[in-house]
This record gives structure tokens, sequence and C-alpha cells, in this order.
């Protein structure tokens, strides 16, 4: 962690933002922190992002900043010199000039008090550190700009059903028990579920998308005894691995045959696995993703699936094919 760092002073911000900064109409977020890594990742974070990102290293000279110049957002540290997160808050929430700026809390650790206040005080957004900052933009760009309208979002039923009767069938071997869908809905942020995570990549010309398969911990405990006859207690890491790399290799394969059959000739990359707890999952497009939960046997599981541009080619006239057809419903999310 790198402390003391070096942030332009506010006579010389006032300076910029009375050179023209004032006419900006990107939204304006101020990050509040003496950690110069963090502020490094978040400003290149919201930058990227399209937000006008401004700076400064404790809450009395955000404070001095916020006198004279309005933010749509503000994303302090909990726990920093001379005055902390949620006091900076407090002493917003006073003034007229950016008593309307959502306010984001950042921290590393934050205990129930801390909680507590923070809701009590109005905090849109908690940020738990680390973080992965894709995730972190999206949620706050969806909670802080003001009346931004949520874009509408569409899928291929179709493509979708072919993706996740793969996931079903393969569970349904192992498990030996029907698996439970959940509702769909876009998610808006990166983290993992359960224990391991399985990204598979799809391309097709300039198109590309991912579908990432999770499973808990208990899905290998039901995996062990069907395939080893013991519990999960006696089975390495290495094969824990193994075993999930074997189950995602086959849900890649039936994806490969069900998108053949609707019509969808796809080139299919070998599964990425991802374990531990708490980890997060990094899709290959930068789109919303939709996610889809998954019960089975008492196990938690998910498909996620993220595109970017059209997996789908012109419709063709597949004579003596009397595979069964999909559709091609769509189906609509706010994003």
């Amino acid at each position: 962690m790198i402390k003391n760092p070096t942030f332009p002073t506010v006579a010389a911000h006032k300076t910029n933002q009375q050179a023209g900064h004032q006419l900006d109409t990107k939204p304006r977020i101020l990050i509040v922190d003496d950690d110069e890594g963090i502020v490094a990742v978040l400003r290149d974070g919201f930058e990227a992002d399209g937000w006008t990102v401004c700076v400064a290293p404790d809450g009395a000279q955000a404070l001095v900043m916020m006198s004279f110049e309005k933010f749509d957002a503000v994303m302090s540290d909990l726990h920093m010199p001379k005055m902390n997160g949620l006091e900076l808050l407090y002493k917003i929430k006073t003034k007229e000039n950016n008593r309307s700026a959502k306010f984001c809390l950042l921290s590393g650790c934050l205990n129930q008090e801390d909680l507590k206040k923070a809701t009590s005080l109005g905090v849109a957004h908690v940020v738990v550190k680390p973080f992965a900052i894709k995730s972190v933009t999206r949620k706050v760009r969806e909670v802080c700009v003001l009346n931004e309208p949520k874009a509408k979002v569409s899928y291929d039923t179709s493509l979708i059903r072919s993706i996740i009767n793969a996931a079903e069938e393969v569970c349904n071997f192992y498990l030996g028990e029907s698996v439970q869908f959940g509702k769909p809905y876009i998610k808006t942020d990166s983290s993992g579920s359960g224990c391991l995570t399985a990204v598979i990549s799809l391309a097709r010309r300039e198109a590309l998308g991912s579908v990432a398969f999770s499973c808990d911990g208990l899905f290998f405990r039901h995996l062990a005894t069907k395939l080893f006859g013991e519990n999960i207690a006696g089975v390495k890491s290495e094969m824990i691995r193994d075993m999930g790399g074997e189950i995602c290799n086959q849900i890649t394969g039936k994806i490969k045959i069900n998108l053949s059959r609707n019509s969808y000739h796809i080139q299919i990359g070998l599964p990425q696995v991802i374990m531990g707890k708490g980890h997060s999952i990094e899709h290959l497009v930068d789109s919303p993703i939709l996610r889809i939960p998954m019960t089975c046997k008492g196990c938690e599981l998910a498909i996620e699936f993220a595109m970017s541009g059209n997996l789908r080619e012109a419709e063709e006239n597949h004579e003596g094919d009397d595979s069964p057809s999909m559709g091609h419903d769509v189906m609509m999310f706010d994003s």
C-alpha cells in the first residue's frame, strides 16, 4: 500500500476548473482517498467509463473542492486522516452545493455499526476492497448518474436454451435429479458463486461471447460420492479441479452439439477454470451479463452469458434435419 501520495492542490484544481472544466458535460465524480494505488485504479476505471474524475486526499480538502464545484457522485474511503468517510458524508449533507450528490463508501473492513451509520446517512453504494473495477464503475453509473434511463438488453431464447440445456443434461446425469431454474436477471457485478467457475468462449467472425458455469462445494461432495464412493474430505484439491474441468468439458461439448442443431456455427473454446471462494468472473466482453440461477439436490449452480455482436448466421433450410426447433423468441431485460 502506497501512502502519502502527491495530489494536486486545491488552488491548482480551482485554476483548472476555472479554465473550462466547468463546461464538461460528462458525469462528474470526486474520489476521496489517501492511498495513491487505489486512487490510480479508480481514476483509470472511471475515466475509461466516461466520467470526469477529481481527487482529494482527505475529507477536509474534499469539502473545500466541493464548495466551488458540483459532482454527480462522491466515492470516499472510510478510514482517512483528518476526517473519515462517514464524517465527510454528514458534512456534505449539511451543505447546499452538493447535497444531491450520490455518496459511495469504500472500505476494506466495514463493521455492523459503520454499516448502520452509512445506511442512516443515505449511502448509495458500498464498495468492499479488494474490488473488480468494472463492477464498481457499472454499479456506480447505475445508482449515481441522475435519471439515466436503463437500456433494454435482448437475448435470443434459442441461444440461451441451447446453453442451459447443456448444463442441465450434465448435472442431471451426475446428480441424478432434475435441475430447477430460478428467474434470469442481468448481473451488475463480476463476483463468482460457489467454489468453482468455468468460462467458455464463443466466437463467430466479429462476434464474441462467453458462458460461465458455477457450482458450489456441495456439488463436489455429490460428485465425489458418485465417482469415488467417498466424501469430499477424502478428495484432494487437485482432484476437485480435475473433476470440475471434466464436468465443464462435458458441458462445453453439449453446448457445441445444441448450438449446431439450432443453426449456430460457432467456435467454442476450452473452459478456463477459476477456483476459490469470493473469486471474480472475467467475461470476454464488457457487456450486460445474463445470469440464470440453478439448484439441484441442494446444490447452488448458475449459468452466465455475455455477448458482443450477433452469434447467429442467416437462417438456413436444413432439409432432413428432424432435430427439435427451439424457436427464436427474444427475452428482454433492463441493463
